[in-house]
């Protein structure tokens, strides 16, 4: 602003408030200082503040609707709960790193048994029917991308397990759903490729497969008008970055 704060001095000024030396305060007094600067600060500056929100800046964007969907979990599943929960009792950890690391097991019970090792039917083809049986939330995900594809939108679908990702993967390859997938090793390259070839008109790909965490920023994939939380983040703020992707300006 050199029209208003023609030299350093003049600045000074502003914030000269008076007293004594630095050096000559107390902890108290130099908070209270501290405070009396940062008020005179948001006094300039609140006049070229500017917050725009979506709804106010483009009046055609559809408002963004959310669901919460409540599913049961399978026979295995409760299998495997019952199991861990029984453990933790026996065990009786005393460190909360201890009872993160349970709540994380449960988390992945409730996403899909076959996050855990031997889970798999011993006679199951590796792809098949019972990738989708064997999850309560996969029954609904088989049900909502059949009717987003015969409705021709497209989908994207964050985990914050890239060990879920590569079953959503065999769950694409097994009902022919074309999909890319972005993890934090995908290549910038290859991020960049995957996003042009899903956005494009006329694109044949239903499903974009993304790492909460590693997807929740710089992506523009707004011609998907469905985004799946197969697992919700324990940071909101990086659920609601990951709706983002789709819901934007344009």
């Amino acid at each position: 602003m050199p029209e208003i704060f023609t030299s350093s001095s003049d600045f000074d000024e502003w914030f000269s408030l008076g007293g004594k030396e630095e050096n000559e305060l107390t902890d108290q007094e130099k908070e209270s200082r501290n405070s009396k600067i940062i008020e005179q600060l948001h006094r300039i500056l609140r006049p070229f503040l500017l917050r725009r929100i979506k709804r106010e800046v483009e009046k055609q964007l559809k408002p963004k609707v959310e669901i919460h969907v409540s599913v049961g979990i399978t026979e295995l599943q409760k299998q495997i709960y019952r199991s861990l929960l029984k453990q933790s009792k026996i065990e009786k950890g005393n460190s909360v790193t201890y009872y993160k690391n349970i709540l994380i097991q449960l988390r992945k019970v409730c996403n899909h048994p076959y996050l855990f090792d031997n889970m798999e039917p011993e006679d199951a083809p590796e792809l098949g029917e019972h990738i989708i049986k064997a999850s309560g939330k996969m029954i609904f995900l088989d049900a909502l991308s059949k009717k987003a594809k015969a409705d021709n939108n497209q989908m994207l679908i964050f985990s914050g397990f890239t060990s879920m990702l590569d079953i959503l993967e065999d769950f694409c390859n097994f009902r022919k759903l074309k999909y890319c997938r972005l993890d934090g090793n995908t290549s910038l390259d290859d991020r960049e490729k995957q996003i042009e070839d899903f956005v494009e008109p006329g694109s044949e790909i239903n499903i974009f497969l993304i790492s909460t965490r590693a997807g929740g920023l710089g992506l523009n994939l707004m011609t998907a008008n469905i985004v799946v939380l197969y697992d919700s983040d324990w940071n909101p703020q990086m659920d609601l970055q990951a709706m983002d992707r789709a819901h934007r300006i344009g």
